[in-house]
Order: structure tokens, then C-alpha cells, then sequence
């Protein structure tokens, strides 16, 4: 089974990411739910219920809280609208659905649900899932903040602090900060855990009273502590990051599991990660799968792509090219670009999906589109070898460049370069001369190209066979998988380039197979000869390296470096007519190549640099 490589994720840019879905706001992260519960003398039959949906969300149980909030809504029962836009917002029970989540919140609205303006105004006022719009944001909030909710009110606030549709105003939105921060609180030590966690945020944010970080923390805990999973979700991710509280990784991976095991998708993505790197808690790939494969079937689109990832790279576990395919391609569908690149990969290989290479190149197309220049490459190499677009070296060398840009230093790199190469190799002069006028070829002389590849690229194989051999075989082994049908020259080519750069690298049986098969593809060459014949003396395959240096020689009679390579096989079948062959055969070249530095040191104890009488 193949296994395919990606650039490993960094941790920095998953808690990076997975902060940015979790919070909207860079200071004051939304946690509201729904407005605190109040004495269940005054409360109707629907709102009991409701408040039983409500108490369910706030501590993880989601299935009862989805299944309560449905049927209430089925009747009309506004609050309950905005309890379901949290489910679909966050995956939680059903898929992540954002349209589905607006539409939630403006039939709560059209209920006169105070918190579902006070969301939907929040919204509109940050351009969340709907276009930004202050003086929709300004009608939702004054609304909600007439029928007494405190989170449109903290909401309001922030309007005014910043100027936002409003004339700035501090001192009033101070004055609105301190009486949600003595409403938040009085709820709170009422016993209702959701204002308890919002209390919490206010003392570390200095929201209507001045910041303590210690003593919020404090107040999350205790609200974490009696199931708020808000604050047990806080406290995974500031465990992580250390802004409040000392860093402590294995605090957070008890709360993580906590809110993973409620059906958390953005906790089972960061709990995935933990066990995928083994950071913390042992090890264990099955489990990272299964917790990533359980947030992407709640729609979460970045935990769909990290599980195309792993089912692709493997490790531990069996590479499943057809399943990544499947989530890579209903990723893409839904515009998120990283699948788009695996994807269009997959299509372009015919890895767990039938080989397409128009379809790749529409996918890295729209990849490139949406700012993906670092996939130029894959662009560069289709109009290469001409796969599901019409064959344009120009075109290719322009996506190469592009990409040589922005790759970091690396094996991707290094094959970009190399195909880059081999497409100045077959430009027209024109190509050249248009190139060169946008900036392109900067590094390459008029005179270089239309020629064989193996002359205008032998520096490069030479450098990168002998410098880095285990680079160049995947890197070849890459390009032999995209050539064009009829691109025999350049398949014979490259699989003697690869039998050169295993021979560089020691595995001789490998270079002998290449060997064998390149030269099956086209009339041998003295140096195709030379080369197998240098590897038969690795092998002590003395007699098959005397015939292959005898073929050489007669096609180059005159290379000393052939004499000197069945001189030393003839050596080596010991035998003492071949013993004296081959030292004719090191007199020869000498003869032929006497200066030749390289061989000299052999020459002087022959002892052919000694006059004769």
C-alpha cells in the first residue's frame, strides 16, 4: 500500500484555529445560551420544559436538549429557535449547518425571543455568518435589551466602546459593563452555572468591573465544576495556552475528554490531535481516527481534512485512500480549500478514486483561486506532461517559478526544481524570449535550452545524487507516475537517473533493476553500459562487468574510463590470464589518458609514470 506524505500540522496553528471557531470575540468570547432560569412558580408548562433543554445544553447532555428544543420549536415556541442555532452552529447532535443556524435565530427573532436577537444582532454586528450590518445589529440589541437581557446589553456596550453604528461613547458603554456585571453575578450566585461562567470572563476581561484573572479562573472552575460545559471548555483551551492560569497539559486533557465525551466536534478534533502525537497521553492512531472521523461526520470541515490526512499518511494504522477521497471530495465541494488541493491530488495519481487529470486541474485551479499559490507546482507539472490539458512547457515553467517562490526548502522543493529543468528543455525560442520579457528564466541563458535534458540538468542530478540520493529516487519515482503517454525519451531518462541516484545511495539492487529497464527503452549508450558495469563491480558480478565495459568500449573506444573499469573486473574474476588482460587494459588508459587526475594515483603503482631503458 502506497503512503503518501504531507507536511505534518503544527500544534501552534491547530490551537490557533481551533480558537478561532470557538471564539468570535478576541477579548470577550461568546458564551451566552439563554437568559438564566427563574423561579418555576412563574413558569408555563413550555418554559419548564425549555428550562430542562436549557439546564441539559449547559451540561453537555446535547441529545436531550436537541430533542426537547425540535419538538418545542415544532410548535412555535420561540426560545427554543435559538437553542437549536447552537446545535447547528457548534455540530452538536446534528451536522454543522450555519444557513440552518441563521435561519434558527431570525424565526426566533420573528418569535420576539430576546436572546435570539440578542445572537443575531451579534452577528450582524462582528459579520458573522451574515453580511456585517450595524444598524441591524443596533435595532436586534436596543430590542433585547428593552425585554431586560443582559447579553445584548454587554453586546451594546462593545458598540459604544468602539464606535461601531454609534457615536463612541465610553462612559456609557462603562455604565452598561457594570450593571451586566452585577446582573451576571447576582444570577450566578443564584446557582445558575451558564451566568456563573460569563461572571468568570468578566473579572479576567475587566467587563464592567476592574480584571482579575486569578479570581475569574477561580469562578470558571467552580462553574466548570458543576457541569457548566462552557467552562470546562474554557479550561481545555486556556490549559493549552497558558494565558490565565499556569500551562498545564495534563489538566487539559482531563477537561478535554470531558467536553470530547459530551459530542463536543471542535474537542474531539483537539483530543484527536493529543493522541495522533502522542503529546501528553500515549499514542494512539486508532484513537485520533476515531475521534477526528466522529467530528467530521458532525460537519466540522477542518477535523474532515486532518482525517483525510491521516487515512492518507497512515502510520500505525492501514493507509484507506478511498475513504480520505471521500472526505477530501465532500470537503472540497463545500468550498474548503486545503481539501481542495488533497483532492485534486488524489484525482491526479488515482489514489482511492478513478485517475481524472482534468477534474485535478479544476480542483487546483480553484485551490489557486482562492489563494493556494503554494500548489503552482502541480499546476506546472500537468502542463508538463500535458495530463487533461494541452501540453505547454512555457505554461509549466511559469507555475514553477510561481511555486519555487514559496516552497520551503525540502523534497518538494527540490522536485520542483527538477521538473522546472526538464521543461526549459522544451521551449521554443519564442517561449524564451516571452518568458524572459515577465521575468521569468532569470537564471538561464538563451543558449541552454532545447537542449537534451541530461546536458542542461546534469549539475543538478549531479548535485542532488550526490549530495542528497535519497531525495532524487521519490522525486524521479514522482515523475515517472505523471509522464505523458508517448514520453518514452523521458521515462528512459529518468529511470537511469533513478538507477544513478540508488547507486549513489548504496542499494545496488535496485539500481541494477532501473539499470536493466532503461536500457530496454531505447538503443543502449557507452555510458548506460559503463553504468551497469560500475554497478556489477559493486556487486562482484566481475564477469557481467567485463561484458558490459567490453559493450561500452565498443561504442567509445577510445574512454579511458572504460579500460579502467574491465581492467579492474578482469582483477577481480582472478584468474591469471585475466589478471594480466586487465592490466593491459589500465596501460590502455593510461596511454589514452595519461594527466588524468583522478586515475593517476593508480597509474604510479603500475608504475607507468617509470622510464623505461
Amino acid at each position: 500500500m502506497v503512503r503518501f506524505s504531507f507536511v505534518p500540522l503544527f500544534v501552534g496553528f491547530c490551537a490557533a484555529l481551533v480558537g478561532a471557531c470557538q471564539t468570535g470575540e478576541n477579548q470577550r468570547p461568546d458564551t451566552s445560551l439563554l437568559t438564566p432560569s427563574v423561579s418555576s412558580k412563574t413558569l408555563s408548562a413550555d418554559q419548564r420544559v425549555f428550562q430542562s433543554a436549557r439546564h441539559a445544553f449547559g451540561v453537555g447532555d446535547y441529545q436531550t436538549s436537541y430533542a426537547i428544543a425540535s419538538r418545542l420549536a415544532s410548535e412555535g415556541y420561540a426560545p427554543a429557535y435559538n437553542l437549536l442555532h447552537f446545535h447547528y452552529t457548534r455540530g452538536l447532535v446534528v451536522k454543522i449547518d450555519r444557513q440552518v443556524a441563521v435561519e434558527m435565530l431570525r424565526k426566533g427573532v420573528a418569535g420576539g425571543d430576546p436572546l435570539a436577537e440578542a445572537n443575531l444582532g451579534g452577528w450582524y454586528r462582528r459579520g458573522t455568518n451574515v453580511e456585517k450590518d450595524y444598524a441591524k445589529a443596533l435595532a436586534l440589541l436596543r430590542s433585547s435589551i428593552a425585554k431586560g437581557n443582559t447579553v445584548a446589553k454587554e453586546r451594546l456596550a462593545i458598540m459604544y466602546a468602539r464606535g461601531q453604528g454609534v457615536e463612541k461613547d465610553i462612559a456609557l458603554a462603562r455604565k452598561m459593563e457594570r450593571e451586566v456585571f452585577n446582573l451576571t453575578k447576582a444570577e450566578g450566585d443564584a446557582g445558575d452555572i451558564q451566568s456563573l461562567h460569563r461572571h468568570g470572563l468578566h473579572l479576567i476581561h475587566g467587563v464592567g468591573t476592574r480584571k482579575d484573572p486569578d479570581e475569574g479562573v477561580e469562578v470558571i472552575k467552580r462553574a466548570a465544576g458543576a457541569g457548566s460545559m462552557a467552562a470546562i471548555e474554557w479550561l481545555a483551551r486556556e490549559y493549552s495556552r497558558g494565558r490565565y492560569m499556569r500551562r498545564d497539559l495534563k489538566r487539559r486533557i482531563y477537561w478535554l475528554t470531558k467536553s470530547a465525551d459530551a459530542g463536543v466536534p471542535i474537542s474531539q478534533l483537539n483530543l484527536a490531535f493529543s493522541y495522533k502525537l502522542g503529546s501528553v497521553i500515549e499514542r494512539d492512531e486508532r484513537k485520533a481516527l476515531d475521534l477526528m472521523r466522529a467530528a467530521a461526520e458532525q460537519g466540522l470541515r477542518f477535523a474532515a481534512h486532518e482525517l483525510s490526512r491521516l487515512l492518507l499518511t497512515g502510520g500505525t494504522i492501514q493507509p484507506d485512500p478511498v475513504e480520505a477521497a471521500y472526505w477530501s471530495k465532500d470537503n472540497a465541494e463545500s468550498g474548503f480549500v486545503p481539501s481542495m488541493v488533497i483532492y485534486g491530488y488524489l484525482l491526479e495519481i488515482g489514489a482511492g478514486v478513478a485517475q481524472d487529470f482534468v477534474a485535478a486541474h479544476s480542483w487546483y485551479q480553484k485551490a489557486l483561486a482562492k489563494g493556494r499559490r503554494d500548489i503552482s507546482d502541480r499546476l506546472g507539472r500537468l502542463y508538463l506532461y500535458g495530463n487533461g490539458v494541452e501540453k505547454d512547457p512555457a505554461k509549466a515553467v511559469r507555475y514553477f517559478e510561481q511555486s519555487l517562490k514559496i516552497l520551503r526548502a525540502g523534497p518538494r522543493k527540490v522536485r520542483t526544481e527538477w521538473l522546472r529543468q526538464i521543461a526549459i528543455t522544451q521551449l521554443s525560442p519564442d517561449d524564451v524570449i516571452a518568458l524572459k520579457a515577465d521575468g521569468f528564466l532569470g537564471d538561464v541563458s538563451s543558449e541552454s535550452v532545447g537542449k537534451a535534458a541530461s546536458n542542461l540538468t546534469a549539475a543538478v542530478i549531479e548535485r542532488l545524487s550526490r549530495d542528497a540520493p535519497e531525495k532524487l529516487v521519490p522525486l524521479l519515482t514522482d515523475t515517472l507516475k505523471h509522464l505523458a503517454p508517448g514520453s518514452e525519451g523521458t521515462k528512459r531518462t529518468t529511470i537511469l537517473l533513478r538507477s544513478v541516484a540508488h547507486y549513489r545511495a548504496g542499494r545496488f539492487k535496485e539500481a541494477l533493476s532501473d539499470a536493466d529497464l532503461g536500457m530496454t527503452l531505447g538503443d543502449p549508450r557507452a555510458v548506460d553500459f559503463a553504468h551497469r558495469g560500475q554497478i556489477h563491480l559493486k556487486m562482484e558480478n566481475f564477469a557481467d562487468a567485463r561484458s558490459d565495459f567490453t559493450s561500452a568500449l565498443r561504442l567509445a573506444p577510445d574512454d579511458a574510463r572504460y579500460y579502467i573499469g574491465r581492467g579492474f573486473a578482469q582483477i577481480g574474476i582472478r584468474r591469471p590470464e585475466n589478471i594480466i588482460a586487465g592490466f593491459l587494459d589500465f596501460r590502455k588508459a593510461f596511454d589514452l589518458d595519461p594527466a588524468n587526475a583522478k586515475f593517476r594515483p593508480l597509474f604510479e603503482r603500475l608504475g607507468f609514470f617509470k622510464k623505461t631503458i
